[in-house]
């Protein structure tokens, strides 16, 4: 996984506290994650929309990566063997003109004969991997346009009090969000066309705005900043998503958000 937020989570207990509901404790990540109150603001809500839908990861694979940071390489077909099938210069160059990659020629040895390394920008291999990357959808939030209270039973069975009810449900809850993006003109993917056909193949375009997505938004916590240490008004709004067969969080704090980013023309 590229991404190192990413993280498998698995429930190990459930936590109560008082005016809140039954928490889900992550022994692993120490996570702890609760329904939102009904008193969360629309503010805080569209903040956490934006922050997701900003940051969310889109990841590829890549296999010229493999020879960044390696000796000079012959990338001329006609030369003889090539690294590997298809333009592996080309997918490099896409990353060398976002930043995070170099392309030293050594004309001496051969016309393309290259050696591709990494920036400063690039050091981070949660981003430029060795086998792919992840870059950030860099989308911008129109508007939210409704937000739901819902019940999700298939939690393996851990009973969650709602907070705003008087009864236990056996599951956990979040709020269902819906709401229009678009993209950010000066993103990544608006600059460098080239990146979307290297993700989503040759025929895709940037999806324009306004479009259409959902998250399911949780109430998160950092174990050590948990309501119990004394600290009830933090917490923070990610878009979890529980795997009840295999028992994790899946996709990190992005898991619970479904966002279109490309159209095939």
């Amino acid at each position: 996984m590229l991404i190192s937020s990413l993280k498998v989570c698995v429930f190990a207990a459930c936590v109560a506290f008082s005016g809140y509901a039954t928490a889900l404790v992550d022994d692993e990540t120490e996570l702890i994650a609760v329904m939102p109150a009904a008193s969360t603001s629309n503010e805080e809500i569209a903040s956490a929309i934006q922050d997701l839908i900003k940051t969310y990861p889109v990841c590829s694979r890549l296999r010229g990566l493999r020879l960044v940071g390696k000796p000079a390489m012959n990338f001329d077909p006609s030369a003889g063997k090539v690294p590997f099938e298809g333009d592996a210069e080309a997918d490099l160059d896409v990353l060398v003109r976002l930043g995070y990659l170099t392309k030293t020629a050594f004309p001496d040895l051969g016309k393309r004969v290259l050696k591709y390394d990494r920036t400063e920008r690039g050091q981070d291999t949660n981003i430029i991997g060795t086998t792919g990357f992840c870059l950030p959808a860099e989308r911008v939030l129109v508007s939210v346009t409704s937000v739901e209270r819902e019940i999700d039973t298939d939690t393996g069975g851990l009973p969650l009090l709602d907070p705003e009810s008087s009864a236990t449900a056996a599951g956990s809850g979040h709020l269902v969000v819906k709401f229009t993006h678009t993209p950010d003109p000066n993103s990544i993917w608006t600059k460098e066309p080239a990146l979307i056909k290297l993700v989503a193949g040759d025929r895709a375009v940037l999806l324009p705005g306004p479009a259409e997505g959902r998250a399911l938004l949780s109430r998160v916590w950092i174990r050590g900043e948990h309501p119990l240490e004394g600290a009830p008004d933090s917490g923070v709004l990610w878009a979890l998503s529980w795997d009840p067969v295999h028992n994790r969080f899946e996709g990190g704090r992005w898991g619970g958000i479904s966002l279109s980013l490309w159209k095939v023309e």
